[in-house]
């Protein structure tokens, strides 16, 4: 059973408010209290939520999550767009991370908001396999 009290918390734009969260098991859960504290804040409207992004390949207006790039052998860093409510977040306003981007699969982009920007997304894009004519271009069996 779930036993959630407390008093709802009224923030102003740009204003913080340090909360604390206290656990107490009840019936069959025992234990020691747990207790955490975290700062929320209201953004101001100004500020851009990077939660609600969307990533897209750049200047191909596709979603990144729908591109497959080929092996190439090295790591592979998309260049990205992103954009909240349909209007392009400045690149400073990011930044940019990826994972498992060097071999075929699935890799990750995650981006975190800075300088106004808040929040983070992640995305996907597919590594596929590389094309037989690079193959032999690297091989030296093709110019």
């Amino acid at each position: 059973a779930t036993n959630i009290t407390g008093k709802p918390i009224e923030l102003n734009d740009g204003e913080a408010k340090r909360i604390t969260l206290k656990i107490t098991g009840k019936g069959n859960y025992k234990g020691e209290p747990a207790e955490a504290s975290y700062t929320v804040r209201k953004a101001s409207a100004n500020e851009i939520d990077l939660s609600k992004a969307k990533i897209y390949v750049l200047s191909e207006n596709k979603m990144l999550s729908k591109k497959t790039y080929p092996y190439t052998g090295k790591e592979i860093r998309p260049a990205i767009e992103v954009k909240v409510n349909g209007k392009t977040v400045p690149a400073s306003k990011y930044d940019i991370s990826c994972f498992n981007n060097k071999n075929k699969g699935t890799a990750k982009v995650f981006i975190n908001g800075k300088d106004g920007a808040f929040g983070s997304r992640s995305s996907t894009f597919k590594i596929g396999t590389m094309k037989l004519a690079d193959i032999l271009k690297a091989l030296g069996l093709k110019k």
